[in-house]
This record gives C-alpha cells, structure tokens and sequence, in this order.
C-alpha cells in the first residue's frame, strides 16, 4: 500500500511510475549515441569509419545486454553484465588515449586534457549505471533470475516443487525446523496458540468444507504458500523467525486440510 496523503503526489507519483520504463530506455539510447558521438568525434579515424564502427559496436553492446529477453528460459546469462562492463572500461581507455593525441596534436594544457576526458567518462558511466539497473529491474519484472541455489536456479527449484505435489519434510529439514523450535520456544508457542484458536473457529463452519474440490484448492494454495516461504529459506529472504513461523503454519495448514478429505 502506497498510503499517500495527499492525491497531487499520488497523481505526480502515479505518473512517474507508468512513464519511468520509457523514459529510461530512450535515456539509455540517448546514452548510446552520445558514447558513439564522443568515439566518432575523438578517435583519429575517417569519418566514413569511425561513424558506421561506432554504431556497430554500441548496437552489439546494446544487443548483448538485452539478449536475455531474446529467448527467455526463465534463467539469467552472467555474461551480458560482464561483457556490458568490459565494453564501457575500452570506451573509456579508447577516449582517453584519443582525447590525448589531440592533446599532443593540438597543445592541450592537463586541466584541459582531464577537464575533457572527465566529462567524456561521466557520460560513458552514467549511461552504463543506467543500463545495468534497467536491465536488472527488467529481468526482476519478466521473472527471470541468475541466483544459483546449490548448481540450481530459483526457477528450476519451483519447477522441481511444482511436479512435486506431494512433497514431505525430509528428516534434515524436520530436524532443522526442530532445532530452531527450541531456540525460538516463544514464537512457536504463539504460533501453537493461534493455531488452536484458529481450529477452534474453523470448527463451527466445518460442515461448509466438505466439498472435495473446496478442500483441494485450499491445499494447493497452502502447498504454494509453503513453497514460496521454502524459497525464502533457500535464499535467505525476510526474517529467519518469520520463514520458520510460515513453513510451520503452512505444512499444519495443509496436514489438517487433508485430513477433511473424505
């Protein structure tokens, strides 16, 4: 919930929200075509050169970064960030050295000299912050991640909790889920507590749940509860209390509702 209190920053906000992925990916054009002005314009090249050279190369930077929403698999490549940072470190250096042979061609003072490539590197930079973070935000919207989890992505692990409906804490995970039980007596007795009064509750409508496909699609949105807080656990999302207290919920949750299945 945004909570504004006061509807001309909701509007402003509300604005800025819809038109910011635009807005930013026409920047990081813009950006684009200025590093490949400052190359075109620097480098010690014919024109019929330098411009269709450095158009191609800010395409295939533009091409690399972005190749991952070519053919999504659900999996982020550790290339395209790498290979991003590569390209703008050569800029960069290419900038430097040429905005140097003018120096030396020309008389340039060093306050000149740095004044130039400073700015130069300002551009280059910003407009390589700008990329990674959009393209992080948009593999974050598409649902793509690049975390491994033991070899495995966050992706492959839901995948393998999908075609395991009928998933059972093992022995390790019981033990685990034990041992923090004990660290944490308080909040499990809370939990324990709210638990029986919520049963205590659900005993009044019991008769309203005896349909089977009421009960099963309760089971499967606690099973996904469960997996979701199962990813957290594996990733070290959110507060460790608060996972534990959810996959413990969740698999109660699911126990008591496959017991009313007739």
């Amino acid at each position: 919930m945004k909570n504004f209190q006061n509807s001309a920053f909701e509007d402003i906000y509300s604005s800025i929200t819809n038109n910011m992925p635009q807005l930013v990916f026409f920047g990081i054009i813009v950006t684009y075509g200025i590093t490949a002005a400052l190359n075109i314009h620097f480098i010690p090249l014919p024109v019929w050169v330098s411009i269709p050279a450095a158009i191609a190369i800010q395409f295939g930077r533009f091409a690399v970064v972005f190749m991952d929403f070519l053919n999504p698999t659900g999996q982020r490549s550790k290339w395209p960030p790498i290979i991003a940072t590569v390209a703008t470190v050569v800029a960069i250096v290419e900038l430097g050295f040429s905005i140097q042979d003018i120096q030396i061609s020309e008389g340039w003072n060093a306050a000149r000299y740095w004044s130039v490539f400073l700015f130069g590197t300002m551009l280059i930079s910003f407009g390589y912050i700008l990329e990674l973070n959009f393209i992080t935000k948009g593999a974050e919207a598409y649902g793509m991640t690049m975390r491994n989890v033991g070899g495995a992505t966050l992706r492959n692990i839901e995948k393998q909790s999908v075609m395991r409906d009928d998933y059972r804490p093992t022995l390790a995970t019981v033990t685990a889920e034990t041992k923090r039980e004990a660290k944490r007596p308080e909040i499990m007795r809370e939990l324990r507590e709210k638990q029986e009064a919520r049963e205590t509750n659900e005993n009044h409508v019991s008769t309203k749940l005896q349909d089977a496909e009421v009960i099963k699609a309760a089971i499967r949105n606690e099973k996904a509860k469960l997996r979701a807080y199962r990813y957290k656990e594996i990733n070290g999302v959110g507060s460790p209390d608060t996972v534990a207290a959810g996959i413990a919920r969740a698999t109660s949750e699911i126990e008591r509702l496959q017991s009313m299945l007739p």
